[in-house]
């Protein structure tokens, strides 16, 4: 399986193409087969070292924003097929703690991110717990999928969260905004020579 790996930290240079083997979906989790992911800033910071908590273990993969196909199913594992349409939410805590049970898991003790403390989509295909998985709406395609999960995540706890926001009050965008044609990203992933 072809990934983009990193094995330091630094600038786009790092990123390295590399044949790892496929993963194996365990226990709970489904194997996606990755259609998109986005380049989100902590794919930068991750890549860049400037988080200094991090002990990566080499190669990584950084990757937090994925959509893609259900690919494989580990044991006990309901409520997805083989070739559904998903999103990963990229959020991995216990499940089971005050925080997490209360809605607020990114202040769980174990929480982690896809991409930032556990390897990401930067590849072929990733396995991930069957919990992280989100149906993709019909007509939605994968590359406007992919670009939702943290950025979302991000605006949801600042408005539900930290604001709160409620029916009724304004809100202040100061920015916004969509490319419908974001195949540039795509020529300057590295390739594989042939």
């Amino acid at each position: 399986m072809q990934a983009v790996t990193i094995r330091s930290h630094g600038g786009p240079e790092v990123l390295t193409v590399e044949d790892l083997p496929e993963p194996v979906a365990g226990p709970g989790e489904v194997r996606i087969r990755v259609e998109a992911v986005a380049v989100n800033h902590v794919d930068l910071w991750v890549r860049s070292g400037a988080l200094k908590h991090l002990r990566l273990v080499y190669p990584f993969l950084l990757g937090a924003d994925v959509a893609g196909i259900v690919d494989a199913l580990g044991a006990g594992v309901s409520g997805y097929a083989v070739g559904d349409a998903i999103v990963v939410n990229p959020v991995h805590s216990c499940g089971r703690c005050r925080e997490c049970l209360s809605g607020r898991d990114n202040y769980c003790a174990k929480f982690q991110l896809l991409g930032e403390d556990r390897p990401g989509g930067y590849a072929e295909k990733i396995c991930v717990p069957v919990t992280n998985l989100v149906p993709r709406p019909a007509g939605l395609d994968a590359i406007t999928a992919a670009a939702a999960p943290v950025t979302f995540l991000t605006a949801w706890q600042m408005l539900c969260k930290k604001a709160p926001v409620e029916p009724g009050m304004d809100v202040l965008i100061l920015a916004a905004g969509h490319d419908r044609n974001p195949s540039g990203i795509s020529d300057r992933v590295p390739r594989r020579p042939q």
